[in-house]
């Protein structure tokens, strides 16, 4: 009887590519559209840094004038030593320079309303000083009318100012308002602070022969400068 042979077929998948085939290169692909935004914004945070921490660092303000020795108080000043000259400080609260040129300036370019006049604001250098104000009238020692700078007088006229400072936590201090006109002081206020909370005023009368530049400072014997207000006087 014959022998049946059966034979048996297997597929095997072999690999579409070859052993030895080399292995196709990475393809890279630029988003140029995404660095851009991307750098852009790094840009602008960049700036907006470099530009808060100047600000930040800014110089404070300098004062025109140096600083002087104490010296007495011309009669009728009402006792006390001639403080010194302002510290270089920046300013708490409030509008101009303090220097005499920044005056001029202002005094150059004010509004024509009210006779070319505005109502003055005093300049606040510690915040101890609560209040500050150059005035004419005074009422229960509390600023009653507040003087219209640059302060122009007629003819043969007087007018007094009153310069107030309300101050708060510094009792037993030792202070002074020094009046001063074109850089040399004029008069002297010894000022004693009393309570923890205290409002302190000093006058001076004005005439025709007094025109020129006026700063009006709230110092201590050190110099430290608290407060001031810087005017224009002149006549017709």
């Amino acid at each position: 009887m014959p022998q049946s042979k059966v034979v048996i077929r297997i597929n095997v998948d072999k690999e579409s590519s070859p052993k030895n085939a080399v292995p196709a290169k990475p393809v890279v692909v630029w988003h140029w559209e995404r660095i851009a935004m991307a750098g852009s914004i790094v840009i602008a945070v960049t700036v907006l840094l470099i530009t808060f921490f100047y600000a930040q660092d800014e110089p404070a303000e300098q004062h025109s004038a140096d600083r002087q020795a104490l010296s007495p108080a011309p009669s009728g000043s009402g006792g006390g030593a001639a403080a010194v000259v302002p510290l270089p400080a920046k300013p708490v609260a409030g509008g101009v320079s303090a220097g005499e040129e920044a005056v001029v300036r202002f005094d150059r370019h004010l509004p024509a309303q009210n006779g070319g006049q505005v109502v003055n604001k005093g300049i606040i250098y510690d915040k101890k000083v609560f209040r500050a104000s150059l005035n004419i009238v005074m009422k229960d020692n509390e600023p009653f009318e507040q003087a219209k700078l640059p302060l122009r007088l007629v003819g043969n006229q007087v007018v007094e100012l009153f310069y107030f400072n309300e101050i708060r936590n510094e009792k037993n201090k030792l202070l002074f308002h020094n009046w001063r006109k074109d850089g040399k002081t004029v008069f002297m206020r010894q000022l004693k602070i009393q309570d923890s909370k205290a409002k302190v005023v000093s006058s001076l009368k004005l005439s025709y022969k007094d025109k020129g530049l006026w700063r009006i400072q709230l110092v201590d014997a050190k110099g430290k400068v608290y407060s001031e207000v810087n005017f224009l006087v002149y006549s017709e």
